[in-house]
């Protein structure tokens, strides 16, 4: 997603939610061969260009490992040790 590219993911959690929200792909049943190869055909006439800018954009504001360790910070409640 960083690369800007339009992604393809099975429908396997957290796979499917996070293209979902990301709005960064297309999402294909599991262990199907034919609805992979639909996703492929269908990812051709797509808007290639602004899909992988919303998945660099998710990466660069929230799927990235400053978020993830603030994030567990806040979990963890570090700052009241």
């Amino acid at each position: 997603m960083i690369l800007q590219k339009l992604v393809i993911g099975s429908d396997c959690n957290p796979i499917k939610r996070i293209i979902y929200e990301t709005k960064a792909g297309i999402v294909y049943k599991n262990d199907s061969p034919i609805e992979l190869a639909k996703a492929v055909i269908k990812a051709y006439y797509m808007d290639r260009a602004k899909i992988g800018l919303n998945g660099k954009n998710a990466v660069v504001t929230k799927y990235n490992w400053a978020s993830t360790v603030k994030t567990l910070l806040e979990i963890y409640d570090y700052k009241n040790l």
